[in-house]
Formats: structure tokens, C-alpha cells, sequence
């Protein structure tokens, strides 16, 4: 009787009788052998949590190709197969399964129960995976297949442990790393699947110990400059609007800022301030600072009056903050005096008033 050949190659007809033809002439194992070279490649093993991907695919080609070419070579070739138990992503994919088909954790089930649950996995898969290799065609020694959890595995992993702990070679240490809060472990870069998403970059401003970086809203000026006096006599007081400087102390409270509010000082230069016992002048100097620091004045500049009392005499509202660069009275207690030019919180300050008193307005 004739038996015509299928217009279509079906390889499940074929290929399983090659590979088991293969395997009964035992092909590929490898022994011990004097008379040729030894070569070896140990299978990257695949995880145990589901089946096989085209990574996987291309992966063990290449190495099929390999393999082949060095025992038609002559070589005493051993492609040496295995399985990985790959803990967490095994543990992750029973605890889906047990949530999605019987609504329960691994905490409903306990210990023991649980653990021979992802043993059940591991049977299951794992050979799932092992027979998708036999599919492939994979040459290995499947007499030598072995599998990560296998008690000479984890004792070498254990021996090998203890001798680098013993060397010094491991050791306990703070890093940054990948934490899962429901698995409450770390977790490899490798298990980790990164998502874009909008986020924001955080600017951490921290308080100088000496007070530098703080911000001074001026409530009131010291009119010891001369532009102020060409607006109003020395006895109208230089103050800032009321609702201008309520809005910059909010503003400063809203962003967190470490501030401070009274009367400053204005003067048109710093240059008997600083050096006050060169100056032919030094005991008035000396003796008004020293007052100035008696009846609280938080700062020493040069606007402020000049604003106010221009303001009063426009009929407009006006207030002033500014940045601490420094502390001149620590240099004279021998203490550091940290100087800071970043005038941002400030400027900050003075942008979310304006929110503040346009809110206020509109209402």
C-alpha cells in the first residue's frame, strides 16, 4: 500500500522520533574521556516561572550551535542543562495564581502549605520548560540536568558563603537598593520593571546653623541713609503696609522657610559697619550699632527705608524680604560665619506674596 507524504511539513510528526532517536543512542552525553579535549558550557539556567520566551530561544540556539560544532570537532563536548528555582519571581507568580483562581496568600495558607504549593509550581513548570528544550532540539546531557534548589547546589552555595563571609569578602553595609513593600524584600535589578512616569525633583534647602539662608521681612526701617529724607522728615516713620507684610510672612510659612520679622536698619554703605574701630566716627558707630542690637533690629541694608517712605509719599503699598548673607556679630564672638549669596529663597518669598495679595484683591 502506497502512503503518500502530507503536502505540509508537520514537525510534530517528525521531530520528536529524530530527537528521541537522539537520545536513545545517547548522542549527546558526555563522559570522561583521555583520548579528547574536554568542552563545556553550563546552561544559563531559565527561571521555573512559567515557559520559555524567543530570548530563550536565540539563547539556547546559539549555544546548540556551539556545542554541535565542537563535538563534530572531536571534542568531548558537555552541554551541562538545568533550572533555576528563582525565589521571589516564583514565590510572586504562586501568590498571583493563589489571589486570582482561589482568592487567598500565602498568609491563608501558612507556611508549609505554601512552600509545598510552589514546589507543585516547580514540578509543573519546570517541566514545561525542559520539554519546550527537547523541542528546540536542545543537545544537552538531560542524565546530568540539575536544578538550583538540589541539595549539592545549595551546599556548595552554602560552603561558598561561609569561606568569603570567613575571608571578609562579605559584610553587611548600607546601599541603596530595590525594595518590595508586599513581598517586604529586596529585589534584584533584574526583577524589576521600570515604568516612566511624571514625577517631580525636589529641592532640599536646609537651615544653616548660623543663620545665614534665613529670610527677614522688614516691618519698619532705620532711616540712617540720605534718599529717604529727600521724600519726608526724619521724624515720618519709614513702614511697611500691613497687608503687604502679612502676605510675606504667610508666604514664607507656606514654603517652609525659616524667617524672621521687625525693624531693620538702612544706611547708604557698609563701610565703617564692618570695621566700625577704623573710622574717625567709631564711637558714634560703635554706640548706635550697639543700640540698634538693644532694641531688636533683625538686619542691617539698604533699601527698605528708602522704599517705605517712597511708597507713603506715592499712596501705594509696599514691603521688603531679603537673605541673611551673614552674621557679623559671631565673627566678633570668634564663631563661623557661613556667607551664602543664594538670594532664591528670598525672591521665592516675595513671588508667592504677590499670589497671596492678588487672591486677597480678587476677593
Amino acid at each position: 500500500m502506497r502512503k503518500e507524504l502530507p503536502k505540509v511539513y508537520d514537525p510534530r510528526q517528525v521531530e520528536p522520533r529524530i530527537y528521541q532517536m537522539w537520545m536513545d543512542g545517547g548522542c549527546f552525553k558526555a563522559e570522561p574521556n583521555p583520548d579528547k579535549k574536554p568542552f563545556s558550557i553550563v546552561m544559563p539556567p531559565p527561571n521555573v516561572t512559567g515557559q520559555l520566551h524567543m530570548g530563550h530561544a536565540m539563547d539556547a540556539t546559539l549555544q546548540d550551535i556551539l556545542i554541535r560544532f565542537k563535538r563534530m570537532q572531536g571534542y568531548e563536548a558537555l552541554w551541562l542543562p538545568g533550572t533555576d528555582h528563582a525565589g521571589i519571581a516564583t514565590q510572586i507568580k504562586v501568590e498571583e495564581e493563589l489571589r486570582t483562581k482561589e482568592g487567598l496568600t500565602r498568609y491563608d495558607l501558612g507556611r508549609e502549605k505554601f512552600l509545598q504549593r510552589v514546589w507543585e509550581w516547580k514540578e509543573k513548570y519546570g517541566n514545561r520548560i525542559v520539554e519546550q528544550q527537547k523541542k528546540m532540539g536542545a543537545s544537552c546531557d538531560w542524565s546530568r540536568s540539575r536544578f538550583t534548589m538540589d541539595e549539592g547546589c545549595s551546599r556548595a552555595v552554602r560552603e561558598t558563603f561561609c569561606e568569603l563571609y570567613d575571608k571578609g569578602l562579605i559584610y553587611k553595609g548600607s546601599r541603596i537598593i530595590n525594595w518590595c513593600p508586599h513581598c517586604v524584600t529586596a529585589l534584584s535589578d533584574a526583577e524589576v520593571e521600570y515604568v516612566d512616569k511624571p514625577g517631580h525633583l525636589w529641592y532640599i534647602r536646609y537651615p544653616l546653623a548660623d543663620g545665614s539662608g534665613d529670610i527677614v521681612v522688614a516691618t519698619g526701617a532705620i532711616r540712617a541713609e540720605g534718599t529717604s529724607k529727600e521724600y519726608a522728615p526724619i521724624e515720618f516713620p519709614a513702614v511697611a503696609d500691613l497687608t503687604v507684610t502679612n502676605a510675606l510672612v504667610q508666604a514664607a510659612k507656606n514654603l517652609g522657610k525659616k524667617w524672621h520679622a521687625g525693624v531693620v536698619q538702612c544706611k547708604d554703605s557698609f563701610y565703617g559697619q564692618h570695621d566700625p574701630e577704623q573710622m574717625p566716627v567709631g564711637d558714634e558707630l560703635l554706640k548706635k550699632w550697639d543700640a540698634w542690637m538693644k532694641l531688636g533690629c533683625k538686619a542691617s541694608e539698604m533699601e527698605s527705608a528708602a522704599l517705605f517712605i517712597v511708597a507713603s509719599a506715592r499712596g501705594v503699598r509696599a514691603g521688603s524680604d531679603f537673605l541673611v548673607m551673614g552674621n557679623q556679630e559671631r565673627v566678633k564672638r570668634g564663631m563661623e560665619n557661613h556667607i551664602t549669596h543664594d538670594t532664591e529663597g528670598a525672591i521665592q518669598v516675595a513671588i508667592e506674596a504677590l499670589r497671596i495679595l492678588i487672591r486677597e484683591d480678587q476677593k
